[in-house]
Parts: C-alpha cells; structure tokens; sequence
C-alpha cells in the first residue's frame, strides 16, 4: 500500500507526575505502534476535505436544557439493543465538539459512536451549545471566539454529574470545544473535582487563545468558519437588525466581515467587551489554568496541524504544567484528519487508528479493561460495515447540519 500511503511513528511525552497506570498502559499500547496514513495526510488543508461519519447510526436522542432562558443540550446515544433490559450506568463519557461537528458527524460523532459501541454500560453524550446544531439561539451569544467565556461547557458537566450523581465521568474536548473545556476547568479546579471528572482527552487543543484564533485566519480556515457562524445567525436571526439598539453593535460588520478577528470585533458589543484584546485574554487557557487542571488529562494532535499544531503544544510546555498528563504527538494528521486507506481498498479512507487509540484512552483513564466492540469485530470481517466511512465534505460546513431526531 506504499504507493497510497506513509508510515509515521506517534511519540508520546509525559510529564514527570503522569500516573503510573496512564504510563504503564501507553507505554505498552499497540495505539502507539508506527501506523500507515493516507498520503493525503501530507496536506493539511486538503486532508479536512473529508469529514468521518458513523455507520451505522446509533439512536441518538437529545435533552435540552433550560439555565435560567440560556438553552443548551445534549445528544445522548443508546447502543443498547431494543429488548436489552435498564442496565444502570457504570459512568459518563461527555463530548464537546469542535465547529461544523456533532453526534452524527466529524471527528467527534465517529468517536461518540464509537465509544457508545465500546462502553455500552457507559451513557454517552455530546454536548450542543447555545445555537449550535439545529439548537435554539436564546441569548446574544452569538458564535464567536468570546463565547468561550461564558462557561457553558461547565454548566452542562454540572448538569450531567446532577443527573448522574456519584458516576465518574471522562470528558472528550475537540478543537474549540477543549478550549471551552480547559478554561472551566482551569478556572474551577474544585468543580471539576465535585462533579467526579476523573480524566480528560483533549484533542487538537490550542494551547492559548491568540496563537490559535491567528492561525484560522493565516491558514485559511476562516471563510469555512465563519459561513458556520452565520448559518446559525441565519437560522435563529434572519434580521439582525433587531439587535442594533444594543450599544455598539453594527450588524453590517458581521455582513462584511472575511476574518475571525473581524468577525470577533463585531460582536464585541454584545459580550461586554471593549477590545479584542480583552477578549483574547478572557479566553485564553494561561499557563496558571493549566498547572490548576486536577484530573489525568491526555493531549492528541498532530504537528502538521494548520491550527492547532501539537508542537505548539510542546514549545509551550504543556507537559510541564499540567502536572497529570501526557502529550501524544504526530508528525502529521493536520485538524483531527489521521485518513488510513483500507486494506484491499486504498482509495477508501477511514480513522481507525484515532477511533481506537481514543476508545483506548477512555479505558486508560476511567480504569475500565481494554475495549472490544461488536462494530471492531465486524470492520475486521466485512470491511462494508466499518464503523465510520469517509465523505467528501467541509470539515468546517458551509451549512448547518439539520437536526434529525
């Protein structure tokens, strides 16, 4: 398969507090073994061409949460059988997604999916925020970088360890949706202790707000971003002229804006903010937040990342500040893309490397024995019915992806 494919070897660094049972089981895990990805992974622009979708699809249902007129919501999975009896859960695993990804689509979906597949005594959900998939914009928050400062990330956890009082829970954060994640639980240590977060994997995070919301606009990525931002404006606010009485706010610079950094000077009104630079420093995940992070907490990403480089990660010395975790490092694999052509079928690309690895870390830190799936079992002997198939789409979607319950 050389002519469709390289071989490249994952690195993992772990800082001098790493767990013993987080070094032990990396240390030994075939996840880490070198791994064959599809040439295309050598563009890291090209290879967000193609988004992962799961097959088939589990049931999917969504609970939708109302703080106080601010809604939010979670999309639970349900890999049980229809005649299997109520098994109460052993635990939660809670997604966040990334922009233009959900339970159904992405990175994120593929691995919800999949964790459901594997944990089936585990309840799975992927967390919507305010506007995001088909969900009701009831706030002015509109999509934006300043958003991220809200916390919403940490009132759904809240919520999830209310509803499911005394169950360890693991979060998975991709993209933006770790930044959201690391500045809660940076910012409220003791919280994420009190809601039973026992580990974390956050994938493609990064690092700190200016570097990261800098390279959308250099490397590209900005138009994509920001036609998924004004397509939740466009489904919740198709006149946002009604917003213009609010101080400051012109809602033609939102019309005319080409960059993140225009778009988030924009809606600087609306949160509060004067500059954007005092955005930038709302946001951002410093280096205290980090050192403050209180669970086992695994880093994934990939050097040829267009923005958010693992070597950013490296350089800033995340490994040193977050006192349990470990750094797991690939030369390529751009923004969540580890593409593998299929073996008799290298044309057709999949993620099972990324899918296993991530299920293997949900194992690593909720101490739960290594996972077998019914869906691994039949990849490997019907190679039709893979847990996830590629499609040719934006990873950043010029329009929302319609809810479907």
């Amino acid at each position: 398969m050389g002519l469709f494919s390289f071989e490249i070897q994952p690195e993992v660094t772990f800082s001098s507090g790493a767990n013993a049972r987080l070094r032990h089981r990396l240390q030994s895990s075939r996840c880490l073994e070198p791994i064959q990805l599809s040439r295309l992974c050598h563009f890291s622009l090209g290879s967000l061409t193609l988004t992962a979708t799961p097959n088939p699809e589990l049931p999917i249902m969504r609970e939708e949460i109302d703080l106080n007129g601010t809604l939010l919501a979670i999309d639970w999975l349900d890999a049980a059988p229809k005649d299997a009896p109520n098994v109460t859960p052993a635990g939660v695993l809670l997604l966040f997604p990334g922009i233009g990804t959900n339970s159904r689509r992405g990175f994120t979906g593929m691995t919800a999916h999949h964790l459901a597949k594997s944990f089936p005594r585990h309840k799975v959900g992927v967390a919507v925020l305010q506007g995001h998939d088909g969900l009701p914009l009831k706030s002015t928050c509109f999509p934006a970088t300043a958003y991220v400062s809200i916390g919403d990330t940490g009132r759904l956890i809240e919520h999830v360890s209310r509803q499911f009082q005394g169950l360890p829970m693991v979060v998975v954060a991709c993209s933006i949706g770790a930044a959201h994640f690391t500045h809660w639980a940076g910012s409220h240590p003791e919280k994420v202790k009190q809601c039973g977060v026992v580990g974390a994997v956050l994938v493609c995070h990064g690092t700190s707000a200016r570097p990261a919301a800098t390279a959308v606009d250099s490397s590209g990525a900005a138009p994509f971003i920001l036609e998924a931002y004004r397509d939740i404006l466009r489904t919740n606010f198709p006149d946002l002229t009604a917003f213009q009485d609010i101080p400051g706010f012109d809602p033609s610079k939102l019309s005319a804006a080409r960059t993140l950094r225009e778009w988030d000077e924009a809606v600087l009104p609306l949160y509060g903010f004067q500059r954007h630079e005092d955005v930038l420093d709302a946001v951002d995940t410093t280096p205290q937040m980090m050192r403050a992070l209180p669970m086992p907490t695994v880093f994934l990403g990939a050097a040829n990342d267009p923005i958010t480089p693992s070597t950013r990660l490296l350089e800033g010395g995340v490994h040193q500040l977050v006192s349990d975790c470990a750094v797991i490092h690939c030369s390529h694999g751009s923004h969540m893309a580890w593409w593998q052509p299929v073996a008799g079928n290298p044309l057709h690309l999949e993620q099972n490397w990324a899918r296993d690895l991530m299920a293997e870390l949900i194992s690593i830190l909720a101490d739960l024995p290594h996972p077998t799936t019914e869906a691994s079992e039949a990849s490997e002997t019907s190679p039709s019915e893979t847990s996830e198939e590629r499609r040719v789409l934006s990873c950043f979607p010029c329009q929302a992806v319609m809810r479907r319950h």
